[in-house]
């Protein structure tokens, strides 16, 4: 039953995705990739000059980490919103 509550929570609280600024090169990989359309590009940049992307929308995330295993420079990571429950 526990794992049951867990799944119900996950599914309606959206998890987070924090960016290191330093590492994007702006390919934009995870924007494309997300089905869920929870990252655009924006307008900012880093010290190297590349476009970052940035939060859309972040109740949509279903925290299915897409974005983070496509990213090749693994410059974001999406924590999920239980992950105080996480084991």
């Amino acid at each position: 039953m526990e794992n049951t509550l867990r799944s119900e929570r996950k599914a309606t609280e959206p998890s987070r995705i924090v960016f290191n600024r330093d590492r994007c090169k702006g390919c934009s990989y995870c924007v494309y990739f997300c089905a869920k359309e929870v990252l655009e590009m924006s307008e900012e940049t880093n010290q190297k000059g590349y476009l970052l992307p940035k939060v859309a929308d972040e109740s949509k995330c279903s925290g299915c980490r897409l974005c983070e295993a496509i990213c090749p420079d693994f410059a974001l990571r999406v924590i999920s919103a239980n992950a105080d429950e996480e084991e």
